[in-house]
């Protein structure tokens, strides 16, 4: 029977081959893979078809998790970008009156792009 470090390194071994499976689950019934094999190789198959309900359940977790950094980051980027006058460059931010460029400078900050200066 296999130890806990095993039984947790093949949990991790699961989760990643189900959050590529899910991850791309809608691309492939959309029609943008003709094939399978580009989406996952053969091994991880087997390991998928091993993965409970539960794995399942915290692969989806995940995946809605990565969705929703990726519309904030969006988001960031659109008030980012929004934000500099046309022509501008990332820098002009700076020279903004604070109520233009504090929400853009925010919305970086919450996606971790910018850190607080240290004392």
């Amino acid at each position: 029977m296999p130890d806990a470090r095993e039984q947790t390194e093949l949990r991790a071994e699961r989760l990643r081959v189900a959050v590529q499976v899910f991850d791309a689950l809608p691309d492939y019934d959309a029609g943008f893979y003709p094939d399978t094999r580009p989406l996952v190789c053969a091994s991880d198959v087997g390991l998928f078809h091993t993965s409970s309900a539960e794995d399942r359940r915290l692969a989806e977790a995940c995946i809605d998790a990565q969705r929703d950094l990726r519309r904030r980051e969006w988001g960031a980027v659109e008030a980012l970008l929004g934000a500099i006058p046309p022509g501008g460059s990332i820098e002009d931010i700076y020279d903004l009156p604070a109520e233009r460029a504090l929400p853009a400078l925010r919305a970086a900050q919450v996606c971790g792009w910018l850190r607080e200066a240290e004392a």
